[in-house]
């Protein structure tokens, strides 16, 4: 028996996180930032194991692993910190 989120395609449930002063909110796997989508990660459709961040404007990613992805996807929030606080 292991543990089961009871979500399918590696999607831990919603978490609130705080990296470098900004709370962001994964639900599924899609990153928010203050009511806004900041970025997504989505599998890759020929390689298992690897996924792209998608951006709202729809620019995606070369295909890393699903750590390197979430990484990414908090930098671009914080990052976006400073656009949308401006």
């Amino acid at each position: 028996m292991g543990m089961d989120s009871g979500k399918e395609n590696n999607q831990p449930p919603a978490i609130s996180v705080t990296v470098a002063g900004y709370a962001a909110m994964w639900d599924g796997n899609d990153l928010w930032y203050r009511g806004r989508l900041v970025a997504s990660v989505i599998p890759d459709g020929s390689y298992a194991g690897m996924w792209h961040i998608v951006t709202p404007d729809g620019t995606t990613s070369d295909m890393v692993n699903l750590a390197r992805a979430r990484d990414a996807a908090h930098s671009l929030a914080a990052r976006s910190r400073y656009t949308l606080d401006a």
